[in-house]
């Protein structure tokens, strides 16, 4: 009698732990995937952030007027380029940036040079790309995040020294 309950108790134990390795892999899968789509992210935001001064030098003759909004511009960029953590400082910073392009592009739009035109439709392309993405990050973060605080993985990724991920959304 005592073997059938040991047997038994081994089956369990032996199925917590599979279950429990199961969803491990499945949470590190899940890193992997909120790392890449990170990368992706990045490299827009980074886009958007090279073709700042090309929008600026496209509309330098007549940026005499409008120094102040020229310089914050220049400033929020740099600022923003600098901010490299997905922190609230970024989203902050990403969402004044934004702000600061379609104002600057709201300036100037009686500029009819098709170049500048193009970098505007670049930059307003890219804002919506940076918007979509931002979007479907925070969507698996909080996926992952959710999956991250249950019960034993909580307590495994403690051990393994798995973090939650911060939502990292974009101002409609």
């Amino acid at each position: 009698m005592i073997d059938k309950i040991i047997y038994f108790l081994a089956i369990i134990l032996f199925l917590c732990f599979f279950w429990l390795s199961i969803k491990m892999t499945a949470l590190f899968l899940a890193k992997k995937i909120l790392n890449k789509e990170k990368e992706n992210l990045q490299k827009l935001l980074t886009k958007r952030h090279n073709l700042v001064p090309i929008l600026i030098a496209m509309s330098e003759k007549f940026a005499e007027k409008n120094e102040k909004e020229r310089e914050e511009l220049i400033y929020t960029r740099a600022f923003a380029i600098k901010e490299t953590d997905f922190n609230a400082e970024k989203i902050i910073i990403e969402n004044e940036l934004s702000q600061k392009i379609k104002e600057y592009i709201e300036i100037y739009k009686f500029l009819k040079n098709g170049l500048f035109l193009e970098i505007v439709y670049r930059i307003q392309d890219l804002s919506d790309l940076i918007e979509n993405e931002s979007s479907l990050y925070s969507k698996l973060v909080m996926d992952f995040n959710k999956e991250l605080n249950k019960g034993f993985i909580m307590v495994s990724a403690k051990i393994l020294k798995i973090k939650r991920e911060n939502i990292f959304d974009f101002e409609k």
